[in-house]
């Protein structure tokens, strides 16, 4: 969980294309830096993820604007939505699971939305 959430936190606040691909980038970029203070908040003595927080805070300006907030939210399921550059506007569901036993892991897809036509 860690590595993916360090993986798309430092990605989509270091790489500009991330911020056309990615529509809203700004809320997203705010939910998902939350999402990871979330994960995380048990183990604010771990001194992996001290390290971790603090390369990304230095690696970015948008994750440590971000994580100055302090906000905290949990992981929420909906719409996410990307304009491929290629493809277009891509449009998917989230949905998160967690996993019972193993609460420290989730695992979260994107699936296709429907696709709404006008009859």
């Amino acid at each position: 969980m860690l590595t993916a959430k360090k993986t798309f936190c430092a990605t989509s606040s270091s790489r500009p294309e991330a911020r056309t691909l990615i529509l809203d980038w700004t809320s997203r970029a705010h939910r998902v830096v939350a999402e990871f203070r979330a994960a995380v908040t048990g183990y604010a003595d771990d001194p992996d993820i001290r390290r971790l927080v603090d390369e990304l805070r230095i690696g970015s300006s948008d994750f440590e604007r971000c994580w100055e907030t302090q906000g905290v939210l949990a992981r929420e399921g909906g719409e996410r939505a990307f304009d491929h550059p290629t493809m277009g506007l891509l449009r998917y569901q989230q949905v998160s699971l967690s996993l019972a036993g193993w609460p420290d892991y989730r695992l979260t897809m994107l699936l296709s939305a429907p696709t709404i036509r006008n009859r």
